[in-house]
């Protein structure tokens, strides 16, 4: 599993734009931990986007092999 940016909530209160920043400079995202809970990351918004799109199409039957996935790829770079 790739490295991931854990910040207590009480930190990143402290620190919102930076981590705001750093989330948009590096395309990595921030797990954000609440007591001994991690439920909750700060992502790019384009990421949250498709992968908001990818989920609808997967509940709509429209997503069937990785070769989508793959296609899906191309376009975004």
């Amino acid at each position: 599993m790739p490295f991931e940016r854990v910040l207590p909530i009480s930190q990143l209160r402290e620190i919102l734009g930076f981590a705001y920043k750093v989330v948009v400079e590096t395309d990595e995202p921030i797990i954000v931990q609440r007591y001994s809970r991690q439920d909750v990351a700060l992502v790019p918004l384009w990421e949250w986007r498709f992968l908001k799109e990818l989920e609808e199409r997967v509940k709509a039957g429209d997503f069937s092999s990785q070769e989508e996935l793959d296609d899906a790829d191309e376009v975004d770079e």
